[in-house]
Formats: structure tokens, C-alpha cells, sequence
């Protein structure tokens, strides 16, 4: 008789040390959450109960999160925080149905507490403060049927807070980054005598892009035209350094380089013109010059006068 019962007493030590979750059942054929199931989860789990003093308890969970709670009830003498560990992946997979589907959980709590009798107290309206998230951080609270509701929260030196509701379990998570005004194309023609690089080839309306063209050797660039949808031209501002750029419209555009080629060096220079070196000497040359014409028609007009006859 005692080796039964000790027997029965390893059983019950044995389902004791896992902890019950009602959760809802997950359809293979669509995914959705029905119904209310009975599963077992975290076959081992460490958490320390944490004495609730003046309506305030703080535990620090095995997976490095310290979870701060203010405002618990007066009936409740001890805080409970089990976080559900990864590893437990039928849990983690039933989360990941509940909570919003562009979300990536990060961890997972069943926040409550005892009271003297060790009845479960549901965090319900207490102030919550979760350390060790970053600002994109969110919390959805999850019930055992499967209800999630996404919880206003505030992020600030690493923390995020927010509001319990009553459900059993509060989800960390991350929303994923998604852009939700996608770019514009940029087609470029195949230019010969060339290449051509652009600094956004998904540039949004309004971003400045700017157009770098690589000419071949012996080859400079000749004309640079953007247009859009429509075929009109978009204004290309040159900047004076090998690039050129334009403003983005709302639609696609079509760059158009060309290349031609250079100038020949055996090619004669054009004689340099309006060349103003030693003016000063050459204005003293025009003036000697004139007043020396003046003198000699001086002369020549004295000398005809001597030899005309009287």
C-alpha cells in the first residue's frame, strides 16, 4: 500500500511541474483559432514569487527581463512572472496565430498574482514596466480563448509600459518595417560612348537624384534629358562637377545621356584676341607717332610756302 501511494505521489509531483495553459485550438485547414482546448506547456520553467509590498512587486525573469508592476490589488501577497520559453515551439506557433501577423514576438509572459490562500489574482488594471526593449517594441495581451488585444504602451530609456487587461499572458513583439510608399523606376538608355550612374534607382516624389555619367575615353558628355510618363521634359541642373541632378516627380522617368567625342588636340588653338598687355606703351607709340605726322606736315607746308613764288 505505501509503494502505491508513493508511487501516486511521483505522478502528482511530476504533472506539478508543469504549468496549465487554456488555449485556443489552432484549424490546419485556414489557420483560424477556434474552439477552447486544454495543453500543457514548459515542462520546466524557473521563476522566483516575488513578495507584492505597498501594491508594488519586481521580478527579474530567467531570459534577462526585470518586470515591474504598481497598483497590484490589497488580497494579493505574491506576483508570479513565468515567461514561456522559445523552446516550447506549439505555444510560441499558437502566439504567433493570435498576435498580428506583420509581428515578430519577442517574449512571452504569464504575468499574475497569489493570494494568501494561493488563488491566481489576474493582472487586471495595474501599471506594468517591462525593461530591456527597444523603442519599436509593442505588447498585445492574449486571454486563454485566444482574444489579443494590441495595448497602448509608451517606450522610454528602455523600457515600455502599458496598462494590464486581465488577460493571462502579455506578448513582447516587434511590428515588421515595411515601406509603405514605394518607389518610382528609372529606366536609362544604353548610351554608346558610355556609361551612366544614378544615386536612387527607387527614388520617391520629391527626392533629388543625381546623375553621374562615365564617358569612354575620347569621349565627353553632350546632352543629359530626363522625362517622365509623359514624355516632357523634367529640368537637369548641372552641378559643375561631372554630375547633373533633378527633383523626383510623382511617376516614373526616363534619363537620356549622350556622349560625343572631344575636340582633337592636333587641332590649331584660336589666336588669342583682345590681348591688353603693355597698352600704356602702345598708347605712348600712338602718340609719339601722331605728333611726329603733325611735325612733319608742318614742315612740308613751310617748305612749300618758302619755294612758292612772290
Amino acid at each position: 500500500m505505501r509503494r502505491i501511494l508513493s508511487f501516486l505521489l511521483a505522478i502528482a509531483l511530476l504533472f506539478s511541474i508543469t504549468i496549465p495553459c487554456y488555449a485556443a485550438e489552432i484549424s490546419e485547414e485556414d489557420d483560424t483559432v477556434t474552439g477552447d482546448v486544454y495543453a500543457r506547456y514548459v515542462s520546466a520553467v524557473e521563476w522566483d514569487d516575488v513578495p507584492v509590498v505597498d501594491g508594488n512587486a519586481e521580478a527579474t525573469t530567467a531570459n534577462g527581463y526585470t518586470v515591474s508592476v504598481s497598483g497590484i490589488p490589497d488580497d494579493a501577497v505574491v506576483q508570479r512572472v513565468v515567461p514561456i520559453p522559445s523552446t516550447e515551439a506549439v505555444a510560441w506557433s499558437w502566439f504567433a496565430h493570435c498576435v498580428d501577423s506583420d509581428a515578430t514576438i519577442l517574449s512571452i509572459f504569464d504575468i499574475y498574482f497569489e493570494d494568501a490562500d494561493g488563488k491566481r489574482i489576474n493582472a487586471d488594471g495595474v501599471s506594468i514596466s517591462i525593461s530591456s526593449v527597444d523603442e519599436k517594441t509593442i505588447v498585445f495581451s492574449v486571454a486563454t480563448s485566444g482574444n489579443t488585444v494590441e495595448l497602448n504602451c509608451t517606450t522610454s530609456n528602455g523600457s515600455i509600459a502599458f496598462t494590464a487587461n486581465g488577460s493571462h499572458y502579455y506578448v513582447l513583439a516587434k511590428k515588421t518595417e515595411t515601406d509603405p510608399t514605394p518607389g518610382n523606376d528609372v529606366t536609362i538608355n544604353d548610351p554608346e560612348g558610355g556609361d551612366v550612374e544614378i544615386s536612387d534607382e527607387s527614388p520617391k516624389a520629391g527626392d533629388t537624384v543625381t546623375i553621374t555619367p562615365v564617358p569612354d575615353d575620347g569621349k565627353e558628355v553632350d546632352k543629359v534629358v530626363v522625362k517622365d510618363e509623359d514624355g516632357n521634359e523634367i529640368p537637369v541642373t548641372d552641378n559643375g562637377d561631372g554630375t547633373y541632378s533633378y527633383v523626383q516627380p510623382d511617376g516614373d522617368v526616363t534619363i537620356e545621356v549622350t556622349f560625343k567625342d572631344k575636340p582633337s588636340s592636333d587641332e590649331p588653338e584660336s589666336p588669342a584676341t583682345g590681348d591688353n598687355s603693355y597698352i600704356v606703351v602702345w598708347f605712348a607709340i600712338f602718340i609719339f607717332s601722331g605728333l611726329a605726322f603733325i611735325w612733319i606736315a608742318i614742315l612740308l607746308r613751310k617748305k612749300k610756302e618758302t619755294n612758292s613764288p612772290k
